[in-house]
């Protein structure tokens, strides 16, 4: 009986070993946890009997990590049984024992299969040969990664000796929680940015308030107020909890105003702002200010002198003794949801009085976006600039320029305050661009940049640029490299930190009268071009496409001037000697196409115009869901010829083997290349194919017609005698999209019979031919067919003898071998360069 007891422990044990998962806390204590230790590069970790039983460590078993000679990064890494948990514990906890002080220690997590994915942090011992805590902050950490692996590595960039003074004992690696400090109670100023002060909203009538991040500036954090369509007239929001500020506002009879940064959805919206004590709502003050613009932020001032109609006055108030430390935020007060509809508003920067606030110096680029840089304007000779919302464009933010009538011929605006730039405009020889956004009433109007020292106006560069239309935005460019005559030519050894715009540089108001004019995005250099995501048909020619494709594989795709044809770009594409059977290359980036691909059950082919080194080589097209790419479906086809352009068409609805059909349910948006699928560039050679044209293949067509023609054909038969056929002639054209256009050909046709002495000659030049081709016959092949067709033998072109030298333009013939028959007389080989 013992010896079945114990057969039943000892499974009850093998089964708990099973069980057991490897996790922080890692206290090296369990029987039952194998704790496996992978050392690199002079790293050497073991569990071993605590040596040093004392102090804050009394456990049994301890982790020593010996660092010998190797590299500097030496240590060891360990894997736990599932990914570390970091949605709530973010800060690691291990004891240590170093022996000399000031020993720093690297703790590392890293994905379980990609070392590329880590985070890390390091701490450093204060005592020498005793026990003590270090703190490693993982609260900065990328929940969004899986992490399995910790590293630890003492002393990085040290190389160990693997002696004593290399040795260290660690223990108990566990994870925590941060320690937060309790949240203080909310005061003015509120600012929103304090992440140890309580922001808690107190919401009524159906308002929803929420802290984000502001929606126009992402360093800034505000309160969202979302004021649904269920919401009464007196809806609203306390800035605080029921507790209201830890401070009474300071209100008096002489200091009297709050402000509140406020951004609405529409101007003319009354906001009302109440004051009132926490703990007595008798005790208020409310006051009115009223938005001035829509979806912009802008500062409004409550003064409670001005208090709203019906309301308890502030000095009524003051005289009584009245304690006011609860705000309470109103939006579109007096006007329901059902009538206003939901409407979203946001607030921040509550404050008794003005604000103070320091605006930086104006730089380039110059957007009028930035609320805290000073945007004041220095005009001069009789313009007036103002910085308005953009009357094309709200809510953009631009500055109006009015030259009036009064203005002189030199009137102009300098951007910025006499400070100029906060740096100076960066001049090279190689860069001497800067650019404007401008509208302007006219087309044709000079409008002359200036830059200057703003300590010394001696010293200047002024060049000009003309509209090209009129009501209408448009950037242009300003060459300081090309002075205006009579002006001072760029010197790069001065310092140009000011600039200066003079719309209609030349023209006095008197003559044009008062006009206005706009500008914005002062930068130097040319603004950036925002490329349009790809899309079919893919051309390689459209300088404002994003023609990046993404290679794997070990492919490296170019895009380059076509090799053949000056004229044209297209994708080179090298599959190297490293490259893998499967290398290809995905014709956009990872976000695939702007539209998806439109097959249906009849459109089910792709195109591709191809150049390959060699004929019979198969390439692979793929089509996928570029957010799923288990969704895709694939097929082949060969080349047919070596070093030089065809058309390929790919019909989807004849499958690679072994590879999903084309499913008219899914999504596909992205497409990839494979050239010599199958076949690795070890075995190939590195090897460089080029591709254009990729488009969906057109829906084929038939075109039926009738002809009746006379000809001298039949041969070896009596001279003279004429025999009649009639039947139907097919015919196959590829055409410049890759669909097999089949034309058919009712055909009745008079054959007068000629003895084989009878024929004459042929010639063909010149041959080869880059234009056009004479073909040189005897009269007896006058109205004979000639027919231009390609190695695959589809007809290319179709003519007729109509001389004794019939001329033909091949021009649009692709390069190749073309074969050129006459009636049913032996086809002559023809070579198009």
């Amino acid at each position: 009986m013992r010896k079945l007891i114990l057969f039943a422990v000892s499974i009850a044990l093998c089964s708990g070993i099973s069980a057991q998962t490897l996790a922080p806390p890692i206290d090296f204590e369990s029987m039952t946890i194998t704790y496996t230790w992978n050392n690199f590069d002079g790293g050497g970790t073991t569990v071993i009997p605590n040596p040093q039983v004392s102090g804050i460590n009394t456990s049994a078993t301890v982790g020593q990590m010996i660092k010998s000679p190797g590299q500097v990064w030496g240590g060891s890494i360990i894997e736990m049984t599932n990914p570390i948990d970091f949605t709530t514990n973010k800060i690691f906890n291990m004891k240590v024992y170093s022996p000399v002080a000031g020993a720093r220690v690297l703790l590392k997590v890293e994905n379980s299969t990609n070392g590329g994915i880590f985070f890390e942090k390091e701490d450093t011992s204060t005592v020498a040969n005793a026990w003590e805590e270090l703190t490693f902050d993982f609260t900065a950490i990328n929940t969004a990664n899986s992490y399995q692996k910790i590293v630890l590595i003492w002393e990085l960039g040290v190389m160990g000796d693997g002696t004593a003074n290399s040795t260290y004992l660690f223990d108990d690696i566990e994870l925590i929680a941060p320690v937060l400090p309790p949240l203080t109670q909310i005061d003015l100023p509120v600012t929103f940015e304090d992440p140890l002060v309580d922001y808690t909203m107190s919401d009524f009538g159906n308002n929803v308030s929420t802290m984000i991040v502001d929606p126009t500036l992402p360093t800034n954090m505000v309160m969202e107020v979302v004021k649904p369509i269920t919401a009464p007239v007196w809806a609203g929001t306390t800035i605080s909890t029921t507790a209201g500020f830890a401070s009474v506002i300071p209100l008096t009879l002489t200091e009297t105003e709050m402000t509140v940064r406020v951004w609405s959805p529409t101007a003319g919206t009354p906001i009302r702002l109440k004051v009132e004590n926490a703990s007595n709502n008798t005790e208020t003050c409310e006051t009115e200010a009223v938005t001035t613009v829509a979806g912009a932020w802008e500062t409004l001032t409550f003064n409670f002198a001005n208090e709203a109609a019906g309301t308890a006055t502030l000095a009524n108030g003051i005289t009584n003794g009245w304690v006011f430390n609860m705000a309470s935020i109103f939006f579109n007060f007096g006007t329901d949801g059902a009538t206003a509809g939901a409407q979203t508003y946001y607030f921040d920067d509550v404050m008794f009085g003005q604000p103070v606030v320091t605006l930086a110096q104006i730089d380039l680029p110059v957007t009028f976006e930035d609320p805290l840089v000073d945007y004041t304007m220095t005009d001069f000779g009789g313009n007036t600039a103002t910085v308005i919302t953009d009357p094309v464009n709200p809510p953009n933010l631009v500055s109006e320029v009015v030259k009036d009538a009064t203005a002189q011929l030199w009137a102009g605006t300098t951007v910025s305050t006499p400070n100029g730039f906060a740096n100076a405009i960066p001049f090279t020889a190689s860069a001497t661009i800067m650019s404007v956004l401008v509208w302007s009433p006219d087309a044709g109007i000079p409008i002359r940049l200036k830059a200057e020292d703003n300590t010394n106006g001696a010293i200047s560069v002024e060049t000009e640029a003309i509209t090209t239309v009129s009501g209408q935005w448009e950037t242009l460019v300003f060459d300081f490299s090309n002075e205006v005559v009579g002006t001072a030519a760029l010197n790069l050894t001065n310092t140009y930190n000011m600039a200066s715009i003079f719309f209609d540089f030349g023209t006095d108001g008197a003559t044009n009268g008062s006009k206005t004019y706009y500008f914005d995005d002062v930068m130097f250099g040319q603004p950036p071009v925002t490329l349009a995501q790809i899309d079919l048909p893919v051309t390689f020619e459209d300088p404002l496409v994003d023609y990046t494709m993404s290679d794997f594989g070990n492919n490296v795709s170019t895009m380059i001037v076509d090799p053949t044809l000056p004229t044209n770009m297209v994708m080179e594409v090298v599959k190297p000697i490293t490259a893998p059977v499967w290398a290809g290359t995905t014709i956009s980036t990872p976000l695939g196409f702007a539209s998806v691909i439109p097959f249906t059950a009849t459109e089910t082919k792709m195109s591709v115009r191809v150049w390959s080194p060699d004929a019979g080589i198969p390439i692979l097209l793929k089509a996928e869901d570029n957010t799923n790419g288990a969704i895709s479906v694939e097929t082949e086809t060969m080349t047919t010829v070596a070093g030089q352009w065809e058309t390929l068409v790919f019909d989807f609805s004849n499958e690679a083997a072994g590879t999903p059909a084309l499913d008219l349910t899914n999504t596909y948006d992205l497409a990839s290349i494979f050239f010599n699928f199958g076949t690795g560039g070890a075995t190939a050679g590195s090897k460089t194919y080029y591709f254009d044209d990729v488009q969906m293949a057109l829906p084929c067509t038939t075109t039926t017609s009738s002809i009746t023609e006379t000809a001298l054909d039949v041969y070896n038969a009596p001279s003279g005698v004429t025999y009649t056929t009639s039947g139907i002639y097919n015919d196959t054209i590829l055409n410049a999209a890759g669909c097999d256009s089949i034309i058919t050909i009712d055909l009745t046709m008079s054959f007068t019979g000629i003895s084989e002495y009878e024929l004459g000659s042929i010639e063909l030049y010149p041959n080869p031919s880059t234009e056009k081709i004479t073909i040189s016959v005897n009269e007896i092949y006058l109205a004979y067919p000639i027919m231009i067709m390609d190695q695959a033998g589809r007809v290319v072109i179709k003519s007729e003898v109509v001389a004794l030298e019939t001329e033909i333009d091949i021009t649009k013939l692709e390069s190749g071998i073309y074969y050129v028959k006459i009636g049913d007389l032996k086809a002559e080989k023809l070579v198009k360069q």
